[in-house]
């Protein structure tokens, strides 16, 4: 069987035999976006169990009510990393964490953050992303209700 090229006219192709180019196929990382409300550290088996049986790749938490005095090895999930950022200035509440399974290339952006907010930035390069696509940014920014 043949068929027109309709970016070269007037040229044919045998369909037959025609094999188009693959190319790999890039997968969006799987996201979990929670508001947990406090209690974290009690809910990690919870969410250990959930990151494996959902096939998460970043988990992005909210409201962790984390602080400088919990140190993040007890946090630990195993096959996964973690970054944080608690709530500054001594208030209570409020906090992200965001998971990310080892072996996915993310990097924490601390220059893109603001004193004022609780935001974190992470670059996300897979090797395996389609030429049109170099990285992805991922941002979680916290705004408390009463900050509006």
């Amino acid at each position: 069987m043949c068929s027109t090229n309709s970016s070269h006219p007037g040229t044919t192709i045998n369909v037959s035999t025609f094999k188009p180019k693959c190319y790999k196929r890039f997968q969006f990382p799987a996201f979990l976006l929670t508001n947990i409300r406090g209690g974290f550290a009690s809910k990690l088996d919870e969410f250990q169990a959930l990151f494996n049986d959902s096939n998460i790749d970043i988990a992005v938490l909210t409201e962790t009510w984390l602080h400088s005095d919990i140190n993040s090895d007890m946090l630990h999930i195993p096959g996964y990393r973690l970054f944080r950022l608690h709530r500054r200035g001594g208030r209570q509440g409020g906090g992200v964490a965001i998971y990310v399974k080892s072996g996915i290339s993310c990097y924490p952006l601390p220059d893109l953050s603001h004193d004022n907010l609780e935001v974190l930035w992470l670059l996300y390069r897979p090797n395996s992303m389609p030429r049109e696509i170099t990285h992805l940014l991922i941002n979680w920014c916290y705004i408390p209700s009463s900050q509006g």
